[in-house]
């Protein structure tokens, strides 16, 4: 008869929680936070290679015990994933059901250049191209960061990822029309036309605060 091996249960536990983790935050969209959504395709990958590796390792649990016991070693490490799972699937449990969407001012202001992942590019051709663009309708979604150097201007920004979190860069438009007393870090839309004078900037006609959304980066596409 085989015996049951404390041990090889507990790494089968590791895999199949591992496996979960990814599962999860694939499928909530949150996983787009840490890496751009190019590199995606390997996180399936990787949760094809765990679940082989759970089959083959599920077979081990019936096995004779090996003679250095790594069980209390084990444990940190499970205990760990244990509550991070559990926090993963309980935490947008307890959230509203509100769906944060970054085109909120579209329903009014169709006739807008939407700033997204797929031509976000376009705020460095503004420059260039004066003429094609002036006074032109934009919609852009991003955070107050605010520009001391230049009482005059409210800096919105975006930032853009290339693989992950480590290349990370900011998109920023200098924009008029906002109130001057909003936090730094207010996640907020604006619409408004595209004007010059020394560089380029958006004089806003209406905009809305609204709570982080759920992915906060510009992706690029590798």
């Amino acid at each position: 008869m085989k015996k049951f091996n404390i041990d090889e249960l507990i790494w089968f536990i590791i895999l199949i929680l591992l496996d979960l983790s990814i599962v999860f935050l694939i499928r909530s969209g949150n996983i787009t936070n840490f890496v751009s959504s190019d590199m995606i395709i390997y996180f399936y990958l990787s949760i094809i290679i765990l679940s082989v590796f759970a089959m083959f390792q599920f077979g081990r649990i019936f096995t004779i015990k090996r003679r250095v016991e790594t069980t209390n070693k084990f444990i940190p490490l499970t205990f760990t994933l244990c509550i991070g799972v559990i926090l993963l699937y309980l935490f947008p449990l307890l959230k509203a059901n509100e769906d944060i969407n970054e085109n909120l001012l579209l329903k009014n202001h169709t006739d807008a250049i939407i700033i997204n992942s797929e031509n976000y590019d376009i705020l460095n051709k503004i420059e260039e191209h004066r003429n094609e663009y002036e006074g032109k309708n934009i919609l852009f979604l991003g955070y107050i960061d605010k520009d001391e150097n230049n009482s005059d201007f409210i800096i919105v920004t975006r930032q853009m990822i290339k693989c992950c979190q480590a290349d990370k860069e900011k998109i920023q438009i200098k924009v008029k029309g906002i109130e001057s007393n909003l936090e730094e870090g207010q996640w907020i839309n604006i619409y408004g036309k595209i004007c010059f004078d020394s560089g380029f900037y958006v004089l806003v006609e209406d905009y809305t605060l609204q709570d982080e959304p759920k992915d906060i980066y510009l992706h690029e596409h590798l």
